[in-house]
This record gives structure tokens, sequence and C-alpha cells, in this order.
């Protein structure tokens, strides 16, 4: 902890590398937005975007 540990991490947790360049370039698509790429399963606490 402290001022050495305080700086911004750009993580992408939980997706593949071929998706890290098209999110940095447009933005994280959400439900409902042009080129949105949907899941086929519900997730484990519903349907939902997860963070962490």
């Amino acid at each position: 902890r402290g001022v050495e540990h305080s700086y911004p991490v750009l993580a992408f947790h939980g997706t593949a590398i071929a998706n890290i360049q098209p999110i940095c370039e447009t933005g994280f698509k959400v439900p409902g937005q042009k080129g949105f790429k949907h899941a086929t399963d519900s997730g484990y606490y519903g349907r939902g975007t997860y963070f962490s």
C-alpha cells in the first residue's frame, strides 16, 4: 500500500488476446450497441456483464 501501489492498471481479465486491441480501439461493448457479441451461457449469477 502507499503511493508506489496507487497507479492505474489497464487489465483485461477473462478475455481472449484477440479481443484486447478492439476493446482499446472501440471501447467495451454492451447489449444494444452495434458490434456487441452475445455469450452463449447465462453466467454464474444470471445474465449480465461481470467485472472483478
